[in-house]
């Protein structure tokens, strides 16, 4: 048995639960609110004062429009005091938080407390009416709103985030928004080639399964991705587990492909580049049996780090050339990074050799000026114009004049001091 307090304790509590969730409820229709369910024996007296504090928080958060605020708290007293009327307010804080922020998860959520209110109150609680009414209006707009989020997902698909959204649409099913991604990341530009493979590969799958499904059209996708995947990835299996339709056009891509090359470029790395003058890097391509590649560029920086430049030619070109401007004033010994790449026409790369982590390094060429030591101050004179010089001829003529001659030679001269000199006279 419990004690009187602790009953007293859980009647107040239940009366006040009772009266401020029929506060929420508006618009509601007047229906005398129902006895309150008896508090769980598990809770303590102290345990009932807080679930009664984080109620009133809740409530006070509420008509404050701090819904956020008021669901957190609303939860924290249901933890405690499980009254089926909290989970109502739960509810209500929740679509509000939604009207707010549109986040369709807050939505949700609502729809599932509705949901767990009409499992557990009693039959006659008046705020029934609230959330049978509610519920199904609820559901449409969930149903909408992932739609348009879903739609705005597909559009802005790109790179690595579009392959993400388009295995999410695949577990779920979606194989249709999911060709939708796949084509849309392959029509974007600037893709890396492992983006590209990757992309060419699931789109091929995801067609293979809406031909067995019954899309004839997609058939012919799947061959011909699949053999856009095989230029760029010879390597490329097909998973276990797939369906036949899949595999025959995998079959049939290979076919196509009998006695031809992969997509290949060919570069050898020039060695040391000229100063102050455009660098030529030559490729040749190889083989292209899709006739995708439309351009060739080299990327290139200072080694270092930084951002990379790049420099284009058409694929039936020989070389790129890295402009003399990038390479004027760079002194012998600085090196430089640089990768190549065959593009298509949105400029996806389809081959690399090098990357952007694992570059080509070359160096300027290094000659004798990059050795010259330069001297601080002014500049010196040259020889012929120094006093020792002229010193040492004038010791030289008077030694072959004979005797009688009498020299005095400074050994301090200088520009401001110039030496003394005794000519013989006449």
């Amino acid at each position: 048995m419990r004690c009187r307090a602790c009953q007293r304790n859980s009647l107040t509590l239940a009366v006040l639960l009772a009266c401020a969730a029929g506060a929420h409820a508006q618009p509601a229709p007047p229906v005398a609110p129902p006895a309150a369910p008896p508090a769980t024996e598990k809770a303590s007296e102290a345990e009932e004062a807080k679930a009664r504090q984080a109620y009133q928080d809740g409530d006070a958060a509420y008509k404050t429009g701090r819904y956020e605020d008021a669901a957190k708290s609303f939860e924290s007293a249901y933890r405690i005091i499980k009254f089926p009327t909290i989970m109502f307010d739960i509810a209500q804080s929740y679509r509000r938080w939604y009207e707010k922020d549109k986040d369709v998860d807050k939505l949700r959520r609502s729809v599932e407390m509705y949901k767990a209110f009409l499992r557990d109150s009693l039959p006659g609680a008046k705020q029934r009416t609230v959330a049978e009414r509610l519920i199904p209006d609820l559901e449409k707009t969930i149903v909408a709103e992932s739609r348009r989020r879903r739609e705005e997902l597909i559009a802005k698909a790109t790179g690595k985030n579009g392959l993400f959204l388009a295995d999410q649409l695949v577990a779920e099913n979606s194989l249709k928004d999911a060709a939708l991604v796949l084509d849309r990341v392959l029509a974007s530009r600037g893709n890396s080639r492992e983006v590209m493979a990757a992309a060419f590969q699931k789109r091929a799958l995801v067609a293979g399964s809406l031909a067995q499904a019954g899309a004839k059209d997609e058939r012919d996708v799947a061959v011909e991705a699949f053999k856009r995947a095989l230029v760029i990835d010879p390597g490329f299996i097909l998973p276990e587990g797939i369906e036949k339709a899949t595999t025959t056009a995998f079959e049939a891509a290979q076919k196509a492909l009998a006695n031809t090359k992969p997509l290949m470029l060919a570069h050898v790395p020039p060695g040391d580049v000229p100063k102050n003058r455009a660098v030529k890097i030559p490729f040749k391509l190889e083989s292209d049996p899709l006739s995708q590649v439309e351009q060739v560029s080299v990327f290139y920086r200072r080694s270092g780090g930084g951002a990379f430049f790049g420099a284009h030619a058409p694929a039936t070109a020989r070389a790129v050339e890295i402009p003399a401007t990038f390479l004027t004033g760079m002194r012998g010994g600085t090196k430089i990074d640089y990768y190549v790449a065959a593009l298509d026409g949105q400029e996806n790369e389809l081959y690399t050799l090098g990357s952007a982590k694992e570059p080509f390094v070359v160096a300027v060429a290094t000659d004798p000026s990059d050795f010259l030591v330069v001297r601080s101050g002014p500049p010196e004179k040259p020889v012929y114009k120094r006093w020792w010089v002229w010193t040492v001829v004038a010791l030289v003529a008077a030694g072959g004049a004979g005797a009688g001659v009498g020299i005095y030679y400074g050994t301090r001269g200088s520009v401001n001091n110039p030496p003394s000199l005794s000519l013989p006279t006449p």
